[in-house]
């Protein structure tokens, strides 16, 4: 699996973040694009160039098509900021504009609910350091936040494995986004020892950042956690906190082992390459990664949904992209975690 950027890097990457973010209530009615397609807040006199993440949100928002938005901004940045600038006074509404190293990186509602990685990770470690815990992965990009353990006290033998000594220990996954790439999320992680696959599992937690709006006297100003504010948060990372601890459970993941079993006696019926194929289209893989699964299952004489499962997730090893090595893992969980009628369907 891909182990990411090192814990410590990855450590002080979170600290360095939280202390350069900031976060605007703005009035749409404020706000305007230059002609060099940076954003401004007109009251205060701030202007910040936009990601890409940022831009596709404005354009989302503003219902401009993105191929046009794309191409404007390129080709014609002033035909783009009387467009943008256009649309932000027709509704006029309060947006939530994230900056972080000088750049707006996300445009977001005023009821987004700010959850920071740093919050998340000091709300979880001290669940986490109650067991045994091994980091196997971390990572920060700029859309997610990702750190991967498991815990030595969940392990066992896939009996049935056509792999001698397979054995398997369970943990987590904990993924976050700050600007509205997707939910908190905390799913089931399978860790095969001896390959060292990784094979992320079904969510069992997903939390959204929605919470309440923020008052109108906070226009133009940087967001400050208010005491209200902060019993709110308080009160979410504790619900966090009590769901890590009920996913930490031995006898969940027994259970989660008793149906890799089963996958062991699953059989492939078609042409292999035929199963590849539909995996490939279904999950919009490239031709390369379509191979090294091909490559995968044969070169594993496991012609099961568990030996498919495991020959995805061993095309996760060797992604360069974080993204592409834990798209191959979640893939692997999700082939692991068909129904039986679906399963038959790609299969037999």
């Amino acid at each position: 699996m891909n182990e990411g950027r090192g814990m410590q890097a990855w450590a002080a990457e979170i600290e360095r973040q939280a202390q350069v973010k900031q976060d605007f209530i703005v009035p749409t009615t404020d706000l305007v694009m230059t002609p060099d397609s940076a954003v401004s807040f007109v009251s205060n006199q701030q202007s910040f160039k936009g990601t890409p993440n940022f831009h596709g949100q404005l354009a989302g928002r503003l219902k401009i098509p993105k191929a046009y938005y794309d191409r404007v901004k390129e080709s014609n940045p002033p035909l783009l900021a009387d467009n943008v600038n256009h649309w932000l006074t027709q509704v006029p509404e309060k947006r939530m504009v994230r900056v972080m190293d000088g750049l707006a990186r996300a445009y977001l509602s005023d009821s987004y609910r700010i959850l920071d990685n740093k919050d998340l990770l000091q709300s979880i470690l001290p669940t986490l350091r109650e067991h045994d815990f091994k980091i196997k992965s971390s990572e920060i990009l700029y859309n997610r936040m990702y750190l991967k353990v498991t815990f030595p006290e969940m392990r066992a033998e896939i009996t049935h494995s056509k792999r001698v000594g397979d054995f398997v220990e369970g943990g987590l996954v904990i993924s976050n986004s700050e600007i509205g790439q997707g939910s908190l999320k905390i799913e089931p992680f399978m860790y095969f020892l001896a390959c060292t696959n990784g094979m992320v599992q079904n969510s069992l937690v997903r939390k959204y950042h929605v919470g309440r709006r923020y008052d109108s006297d906070m226009e133009y100003r940087e967001l400050i956690t208010d005491a209200t504010n902060k019993a709110i948060n308080d009160a979410f990372w504790m619900k966090v906190q009590d769901l890590v601890k009920g996913a930490i459970d031995v006898d969940l993941f027994k259970i989660r082992v008793e149906h890799l079993e089963t996958t062991t006696q699953n059989g492939i019926e078609k042409e292999p390459e035929q199963v590849v194929e539909i995996v490939k289209r279904n999950y919009a893989l490239s031709d390369t990664q379509g191979a090294e699964i091909f490559t995968n299952l044969m070169n594993g004489d496991d012609l099961s949904q568990f030996g498919l499962a495991n020959a995805v997730t061993a095309a996760g090893n060797i992604q360069n992209l974080y993204e592409e090595s834990n798209k191959l893992e979640t893939i692997g969980g999700d082939i692991i975690d068909l129904p039986r009628d679906q399963w038959e369907n790609l299969a037999a």
